[in-house]
């Protein structure tokens, strides 16, 4: 596990944006090392709590319990918006957090739990060597693993329970920022990626990260739940696109206001450097759901990137007016026992062309014993 997370930390030190990105790349490295793509759940439920990120022994995605195998749960904290570091509002000053109770009832049904923080050093450092202490000590009582990276250093801090934390180097050179990858490179590798009728929207869009990365378009270019002031709509809540993938310019600093300065904001840079804007549909509940309901869902989400397009599109204006447009990507898993109807695929191709989205609909192979 230790090289896996020097792999990971090494490929988010220059990322500064949501948390759930590093879920994302996190899914990722789990992916090179040889995980099986459908022993993997993102947001996946555990009786009324969601967990981060969760390997399991077997491969029913549906049933998630250390009853069914060995079990990996993951809780990640870390992350930017507007000027705060996430570390700051989510641990306090003993270094609890909620979550970690969260991984503590996994634990007791004999999962091996970690708790993982990306401090984000953009947004000034959260955790002191003494408030890592804390953090560890408040795991360990709990039976949970803890993992730390302060982003800029040349080492991560592994803490098992009942050992001392010990630092761990990265395995650096890891991240790719190669500015030819497309997104429509990415394409047949999620088709090859989606063989699960289980897989939730939340593990789709992971695959769709993994995919793009296994493309050539590297960790600097790729941010889920992406925030631009823009977006804002006059509240303190922002609309975010499920992911985008940017060029080479932003290079992984996805969030709003650089160094955390309200005078620098970020949205110029990123909305001129931004090439796609992907919403994907896909739910293990669209099985549950008629035709017509899922197709109005899909319908939903092309009016959606036709929004971004206009709000991105008034936020162009001037520095960056002269810019192309990014492309707007819908991708749709079918999850359902049957497929849509090819009147209802053509009417949803043509409202997505006649409103210059770019359409792909994935139908996931039915599995019964899933």
């Amino acid at each position: 596990m230790d090289h896996l997370f020097a792999r990971f930390f090494a490929d988010t030190a220059a990322v500064c944006g949501h948390e759930k990105t590093l879920h994302a790349n996190f899914m990722h490295q789990l992916l090179m090392d040889g995980v099986p793509r459908d022993c993997i759940a993102r947001e996946h439920a555990v009786g009324d709590k969601r967990i981060d990120l969760v390997v399991h022994a077997n491969r029913s995605a549906d049933r998630c319990l250390a009853r069914d195998g060995a079990v990996v749960a993951f809780e990640f904290k870390g992350g930017a918006y507007n000027v705060r570091n996430a570390l700051h509002d989510t641990i306090d000053p003993e270094g609890y957090c909620a979550d970690m109770d969260k991984l503590a009832t996994l634990r007791r049904q004999g999962a091996k739990a970690w708790f993982v923080c990306v401090d984000m050093a953009e947004l000034g450092l959260a955790l002191s060597p003494r408030q890592q202490q804390r953090v560890a000590g408040q795991c360990a009582r709990r039976g949970v693993h803890f993992a730390y990276y302060a982003q800029g250093a040349d080492h991560c801090v592994i803490a098992r329970p009942g050992t001392t934390p010990a630092d761990v180097a990265l395995e650096c050179g890891m991240v790719r920022n190669e500015g030819s990858a497309r997104w429509q490179d990415g394409l047949p590798e999620l088709a090859s990626l989606l063989n699960r009728a289980d897989v939730t929207e939340d593990t789709v869009t992971g695959f769709i990260y993994h995919a793009l990365q296994c493309a050539g378009v590297g960790t600097n270019r790729l941010s889920l739940e992406t925030y631009f002031n823009c977006a804002a709509q006059g509240t303190r809540m922002h609309q975010r696109p499920d992911l985008c993938v940017f060029g080479d310019c932003v290079g992984g600093r996805f969030n709003l206001y650089r160094n955390g300065d309200r005078r620098r904001p970020n949205d110029g840079i990123k909305i001129g450097d931004l090439q796609a804007v992907i919403e994907v549909k896909s739910s293990a509940n669209a099985r549950r759901v008629s035709t017509a309901a899922f197709a109005k869902t899909i319908a939903a989400d092309i009016d959606k990137l036709v929004w971004w397009r206009e709000r991105l599109g008034q936020a162009r204006l001037g520095a960056y007016a002269d810019v192309s447009q990014p492309d707007y990507v819908m991708i749709a898993v079918d999850n359902r026992q049957s497929s849509l109807a090819l009147s209802t695929l053509d009417d949803l191709r043509h409202y997505a062309a006649k409103n210059s989205v770019h359409f792909h609909y994935l139908k996931v192979a039915h599995n019964e014993k899933a």
